[in-house]
C-alpha cells in the first residue's frame, strides 16, 4: 500500500505541472532585498516612482521592476514594501527563489519538483 501511494502522488505531481501541488514543501527559499532608488531618476522610473506615492497599488510595478532588474532566479515576488525618505526611495522586496536543496530536481520548466520515493 505505502508504494501504491508514493506512486499515486508522483503521478499527482507530474498531472498537475510539476511542483504546484509541492509548493511551500522545500523547493523555493524565501528572500528578502531593499535597494535604494535616488532621484532624480530615469523618466521610467521617475514615473513609477510618483505612481506609487499616489497610489500604494501602484508600488507593485515599481518593486517588479527592482526585482528583474536587479534579482535572478525569482520565482514569486511575495511581499512589497515603498518608503520614501526625502530624495530617497527605499523599496523593499520579498520574493522565492528556485531552492538547490537535496530532493528538488528541475524538470524541463525549470521549476523544482521535490523527488517523491515509495
Amino acid at each position: 500500500m505505502r508504494i501504491g501511494l508514493g506512486i499515486v502522488a508522483a503521478f499527482a505531481a507530474i498531472s498537475l505541472g510539476g511542483c504546484s501541488l509541492f509548493v511551500g514543501s522545500g523547493c523555493t527559499d524565501d528572500k528578502a532585498t531593499t535597494w535604494d532608488l535616488h532621484e532624480p531618476t530615469d523618466p521610467s522610473t521617475t514615473l513609477k516612482i510618483e505612481d506609487c506615492r499616489q497610489d500604494v497599488d501602484a508600488c507593485d510595478v515599481l518593486c517588479t521592476m527592482e526585482l528583474d532588474a536587479n534579482a535572478s532566479n525569482v520565482n514569486t515576488m511575495t511581499g512589497c514594501q515603498v518608503l520614501f525618505d526625502g530624495e530617497t526611495i527605499h523599496v523593499e522586496v520579498k520574493y522565492q527563489v528556485d531552492s538547490n536543496d537535496p530532493g528538488c530536481e528541475v524538470l524541463g520548466d525549470d521549476e523544482p519538483v521535490p523527488v517523491v520515493s515509495g
